[in-house]
């Protein structure tokens, strides 16, 4: 049962990285190329070490949320996965695959008042969905 339980948490993933691509391509590869060539270099470190601070704070954020039980690596990894799901599914579907991979390491019912308390934590989360929803 956890083999298959692992086995559908990666095929999430992998679906939501293949649409993401489809996407990409969608957008064609030379536009894609374009806009990163009038980057330059400082700019784009910058970005990366912006980037790389945003998913470190919200690991760390939604360890504290979840637990020490959560390993902030786990915790990069869900809210990396949940995130790329919402890019492709409407009303932030994203995150109900996050309360099935934070189950690995939280209770149920904690990991879904964990979800609902990491996506209050900043008004717009809820008021996007529920703009979307309407």
């Amino acid at each position: 049962m956890k083999l298959l339980k692992k086995a559908l948490q990666l095929m999430a993933v992998g679906v939501a990285l293949a649409m993401l691509l489809s996407l990409l391509h969608r957008i064609g590869w030379a536009t894609i190329a374009n806009a990163f060539s009038r980057v330059d270099w400082v700019s784009a470190a910058l970005l990366v070490a912006f980037g790389l601070a945003e998913v470190t704070l919200d690991a760390l954020a939604l360890r504290v949320i979840a637990g020490r039980s959560l390993r902030v690596g786990n915790a990069v990894a869900l809210n990396a996965a949940s995130g790329m799901m919402n890019l492709i599914l409407p009303w932030d579907s994203g995150e109900v695959l996050k309360v099935a991979l934070l189950r690995d390491s939280v209770r149920s019912s904690h990991a879904v008042s964990t979800t609902i308390i990491w996506n209050s934590r900043c008004s717009h989360g809820l008021a996007r969905a529920t703009t979307e929803a309407l």
